[in-house]
């Protein structure tokens, strides 16, 4: 018996659907590697710091739009959004794009994004804004 076009289509549809994620293998469920690399853990940075992280996904590959980043509370997720390259994984965030600058003291950045099936992956980084002159760790 013969079926019509569109009721073909539906059966080849609904048997290539399950749990095994269909003929381009299984689904993707590992969050991508966020590596935080500017600033570095505990550094000295001025008012208005730029910053720099990789986030590698091997599965469905990196979702910049999910980007959510805060610095002691703080969103400033539209600066990392804009700095994000989905190809290469880079977010970058130029010296001085985020105005006003940041008033001295400990600062954490917060930064967490999700691959396209959605596994989610959160980073932080602790950072010291030191606008004295003079400022920075002191000697050892």
């Amino acid at each position: 018996m013969l079926l019509p076009m569109g009721l073909a289509a539906l059966l080849a549809l609904a048997s290539c659907s399950g749990d095994d994620g269909g003929p381009s293998g299984p689904r993707d469920a590992t969050p991508p590697t966020i590596t935080v690399v500017n600033p570095s853990e505990g550094s000295f940075v001025g008012a208005r710091p730029s910053f720099f992280i990789r986030v590698t996904d091997l599965g469905s590959g990196v979702f910049c739009n999910s980007i959510e980043a805060t610095i002691s509370g703080a969103n400033v997720s539209e600066f990392f959004r804009r700095g994000c390259e989905e190809e290469s994984g880079d977010v970058s965030v130029a010296g001085g794009a985020i105005n006003p600058g940041l008033a001295d003291g400990g600062r954490t950045l917060t930064f967490r994004i999700s691959d396209r099936a959605g596994n989610q992956a959160t980073a932080t980084r602790q950072f010291t804004v030191d606008t004295e002159p003079g400022g920075g760790p002191p000697p050892s």
